[in-house]
């Protein structure tokens, strides 16, 4: 019988240890990957038209329109021009039309990625000299010397540094950190993609995701929480430790068809136009309902997530190789039922 695939959680603190060199690498280098194997399946189009459309609102944000990744590459959405409190976007789910965590996946990396409050995690921690693989000086703090971020300069995101201060520093991120994870999106093969997505994305249930830093609320400063993202009480259940664009990525995965052509979009009513970012788009609660009005969750879903929490799994032999037969996805897809 094929196994299970999981990901192994370990509990981690909001506190770097004391030879901790690279803040948040670990966490960064899975959500990293989760972000290049989306790229790389939307841009090439296959997997049916629900995968394709839970892609689009994990790297917009927003189902609406088809979108396009070089707007992402150009630079910082108009959605994150205004940070306002790091707390609010990174370590509550309010589902107020602002982002929140699990907004999509490269909000989520701006919120492990971005230096916190007075230039934290650098000025905290001794030992610290990257924050997800990048220096002081690639994360916004000028000319690479720690005290143009020192403690009473105001320099970083927090829940107290927003607006044009923390830009500065978002911008540095998405230049860095977020482009970098997109741009390995366009080098990688579909199968390549989808056996990342069946790794990263099995979650036990009650567990947390693998870049997930703690439960605290990531307010971007030594004592308020750190720098992190925190999906607590993010689930479409309202108890489910993660974000919504993994959950609609993941249910999506079960049933997807990456027999049918890319054209087959066409068919769906999408059509090859330029993702508008300021297009209204559907904004989920925590029970999947949206915010105009449309209900988006389904009990059928939940059901089939209960039944299937390991389902993605199944798409890979023991050793990892995939199952790409055809006849051996229809299997797949009716062990579910």
């Amino acid at each position: 019988m094929v196994k299970y695939l999981m990901v192994m959680m370990v509990a981690v603190g909001v506190c770097a240890s004391s030879d901790e060199k690279n803040h948040n690498g670990e966490e960064h280098l899975a959500l990293c990957s989760v972000l290049s194997a989306a790229v790389t399946i939307f841009q090439s189009g296959r997997g049916g038209p629900t995968l394709q459309k839970a892609l689009r609102r994990a790297l917009f944000g927003k189902e609406n329109g088809v979108g396009d990744i070089s707007t992402l590459l150009a630079e910082l959405p108009r959605t994150h021009h205004n940070p306002e409190s790091r707390k609010s976007w990174c370590g509550e789910c309010r589902y107020y039309g602002d982002p929140y965590p699990g907004w999509s996946i490269p909000h989520d990396l701006l919120c492990l990625c971005t230096v916190g409050e007075n230039g934290h995690p650098f000025n905290s921690y001794g030992s610290v000299s990257q924050l997800c693989g990048r220096s002081v000086t690639e994360l916004g703090c000028d000319h690479g010397q720690r005290d143009e971020c020192h403690t009473g300069q105001g320099k970083g995101w927090s829940t107290s540094s927003t607006g044009e201060s923390a830009r500065r520093h978002v911008e540095a991120t998405w230049e860095s950190v977020v482009k970098t994870c997109l741009k390995k999106g366009l080098n990688l093969t579909v199968e390549e993609a989808r056996k990342t997505l069946g790794e990263k994305l099995t979650v036990e249930e009650h567990r947390s995701a693998a870049w997930e830093r703690s439960h605290y609320y990531c307010g971007g400063d030594f004592s308020g929480g750190g720098i992190c993202v925190s999906y607590n009480l993010c689930g479409k259940n309202g108890y489910l430790k993660q974000p919504h664009w993994l959950e609609d990525v993941y249910d999506a995965l079960l049933t997807a068809n990456f027999n049918l052509p890319p054209s087959y979009l066409n068919t769906t009513g999408f059509s090859n136009t330029t993702f508008d970012e300021g297009e209204d788009g559907d904004e989920r609660g925590p029970n999947g309902d949206s915010h105009n009005g449309t209900h988006h969750g389904s009990s059928s879903t939940r059901r089939r997530r209960k039944r299937s929490n390991h389902a993605v799994s199944h798409l890979f032999k023991e050793d990892g190789t995939l199952l790409t037969h055809p006849l051996l996805w229809i299997l797949s897809a009716a062990f579910l039922f």
